[in-house]
């Protein structure tokens, strides 16, 4: 699956850019799929700036270019919520279309306690993850669009870890019922990389059938471009 994850096409919330950096990623990548159609899918980049643009570019690439899905990060520009009333239309749509969503996650501003060692890419980025999938689920998304399909990168973050807080009924929950049974809908990739023992937590939590291999290719460390998906392969 072909996606582009990165939160900088948002980045200072200029809308031409955005959008000329999705349309250039989509043509691409509706390109490369259809030269290669049993083995490349992909995913539409969304230039979230602007919910105009962002449902005229979700028409384009569901009706004209055949995309497969959409790949959003957990925040948008660094400011932005999910959940914010600004993006209810997007999840009407992409409901209507019955796509997946693919959530990766992204910078967001925080504590300088963060940036020592790189942690804001260590720990805050599946911070990050934990907090946009809080707000959905508490937001009643779930409720909204009972048949939504969400996919959350690297396990969710600490989602799984932490369900018995969640469930906590304080700050006035908007969703129906309990969040961990709207939890148990979300699909989690195993891309992190995450080790075996999380996955068999992830298995006993949601189910197996919830769990989707992710290798986060071609990233890795020490000039290592594929070094995840070998470590996912053998979690």
């Amino acid at each position: 699956e072909l996606s582009l994850p990165g939160g900088g096409i948002e980045a200072g919330f200029n809308r031409k850019r955005a959008m000329d950096l999705c349309v250039a990623c989509n043509d691409s990548y509706a390109e490369y799929s259809s030269a290669h159609p049993k083995r490349l899918k992909w995913f539409a980049r969304l230039p979230m700036v602007h919910p105009d643009d962002t449902l005229a570019e979700l028409q384009r690439c569901m009706k004209e270019l055949g995309a497969h899905g959409v790949v959003c990060t957990t925040n948008i520009g660094g400011e932005k919520s999910l959940d914010e009333p600004e993006f209810a239309p997007f999840w009407a749509e992409v409901a209507r279309y019955d796509v997946p969503v693919f959530l990766h996650p992204h910078d967001a501003p925080c504590s300088p306690r963060w940036q020592k060692y790189s942690l804001q890419q260590k720990l805050h980025w599946p911070a990050d993850t934990t907090l946009a999938l809080a707000r959905l689920v508490l937001s009643g998304i779930f409720d909204r669009h009972p048949d939504l399909k969400l996919i959350a990168a690297h396990l969710g973050g600490m989602s799984l870890m932490y369900l018995d807080r969640i469930n906590w009924w304080e700050g006035n929950p908007e969703c129906a019922g309990t969040p961990e049974d709207y939890y148990k809908k979300i699909y989690y990739d195993i891309a992190g990389p995450v080790r075996a023992p999380a996955i068999r937590c992830a298995c006993e939590t949601v189910g197996a059938d919830q769990l989707l291999f992710g290798g986060d290719y071609p990233h890795g460390r020490g000039g290592h471009d594929d070094q995840f998906y070998p470590m996912a392969l053998k979690a």
